[in-house]
């Protein structure tokens, strides 16, 4: 995803007036609803929806033709968090020819849903292509020096500066020194555009959001890893840190990615892999996941389990074999031979690098050229949304079984695993 969206930075532009519109029909609706579910949030313990209204159920008049209302429980960050989400829906339109507009003032009269708050609206219509944007560097923007101070990833800094904002506001600095970006809300007193006074903080936080989503897609696109610290952003001050990174040179390359198959050789190098921040509510210890394996190996099951190493370092475990039938497991799995997919786990200082999508695929490839083409089955527990983002992302799709906490995720068939 985040390769489709970079491209569509150079896309996208606020269309403050929709005309010569076309329909945005109801398989392109279905659609935003559920890539939406797979955007990545900016901190994932914080409860988000949509709902997609006609334009009349709202104040907003602009010429569109749906509005999408953005919901979210009131936490910290929360308003940060629905600019980082919403900034990719806002790309992702673009990839589909549909327009957007960030509509602040616009109001409506479902204020919850879900029993979430309603947070802020994006109008939306969809547009000829010609009528996307042509040259961004036409667009009216600080200049780079104002916004970032320092020498170091300018490159990113000269694409990440074109974000939207409220009222075109554009409410960040940016301190680059070495390996270091400390990004700030930067509120200049007495600028404010037509915002009210007392609603500039709480769109500024927004546009951080907004700003962070593209800073990111720019650092990723220039080959730079990255490890971000949110900061509490409380009050009104001229300058306020939100966030740090500290950035690694150069991205992972997936060619030095090895599968090896998990055994007592390697298994003292596979337990030490750094994943304290995944417990084992959600994968398995390496040693379960031997102990599965050894199970496999004994009854003859089809599957193997991969030790995953990194040039000479393993970074991670997966394991995909034949699925034993269990009491629990959704009817469209009864009498159905599937493969049930357990224990991928990586380093923590090995994710966000793409290896993770990389090593899912290798394995159902080499599973479905060695033992032939199932449906897959997997588990993820009910509170661990960044698994379940990235297994949607993957093609698998969530049902309403349940085994025990987990929830019970399916991948079908596709025409390409033929």
């Amino acid at each position: 995803m985040e390769q489709q969206l970079y491209p569509m930075i150079f896309k996208r532009k606020s269309f403050h007036l929709f005309r010569n519109t076309g329909t945005i029909d109801d398989w392109e609706l279905r659609r935003i609803e559920a890539q939406f579910k797979t955007f990545t949030p900016l901190v994932e313990e914080i409860r988000v929806d949509l709902k997609i209204v006609p334009a009349t159920r709202t104040t907003c008049k602009r010429g569109e033709e749906y509005c999408v209302l953005l919901y979210s429980e009131r936490k910290e960050h929360y308003l940060q968090n629905i600019g980082y989400i919403g900034q990719q829906l806002d790309l992702y339109l673009a990839s589909m020819n549909i327009g957007a507009l960030w509509f602040g003032i616009g109001k409506t009269e479902e204020e919850t849903y879900n029993g979430l708050d309603f947070v802020i609206m994006i109008a939306i219509a969809k547009m000829p292509g010609d009528k996307f944007r042509k040259d961004m560097f036409k667009s009216k923007r600080k200049p780079l020096d104002e916004i970032w101070q320092g020498e170091a990833h300018l490159d990113a800094a000269n694409i990440a500066r074109f974000a939207p904002s409220a009222c075109n506001t554009q409410p960040w600095m940016v301190e680059s020194r070495g390996d270091t970006l400390a990004v700030y809300r930067y509120q200049k007193p007495g600028k404010r555009g037509i915002m009210p006074a007392d609603m500039v903080t709480y769109y500024n936080r927004i546009d951080m959001g907004i700003f962070l989503l593209f800073l990111e897609l720019c650092l990723k696109h220039t080959g730079h890893g990255f490890e971000r610290t949110l900061y509490s952003d409380r009050g009104d001050a001229e300058k306020t840190l939100t966030a740090v990174y500290q950035i690694h040179e150069g991205c992972l390359d997936l060619e030095k990615i090895r599968l090896e198959l998990l055994d007592e050789t390697n298994l003292d190098a596979v337990r030490a892999i750094d994943r304290e921040d995944v417990s084992e509510a959600f994968v398995d210890s390496v040693d379960t996941i031997m102990e599965i394996t050894r199970y496999g190996l004994d009854h003859h099951c089809l599957g193997h389990t991969y030790a995953i190493r990194y040039e000479e370092t393993y970074v991670g475990v997966i394991l995909m074999g034949e699925a034993i039938p269990w009491e629990t497991d959704p009817q469209e799995m009864r009498g159905v031979p599937y493969y049930r997919l357990m224990g991928f786990v990586l380093d923590r200082r090995y994710r966000n690098g793409g290896i993770g999508g990389h090593v899912l695929e290798t394995v159902i490839r080499r599973i479905y050229g060695e033992y032939g083409p199932r449906p897959i089955a997997l588990g993820v527990h009910r509170d661990n949304h960044a698994a379940a983002r990235f297994y949607q992302k993957h093609g698998f799709r969530k049902t309403q079984a349940m085994e025990g906490t987990d929830c019970y995720f399916l991948r079908e068939v596709g025409p390409h695993d033929q």
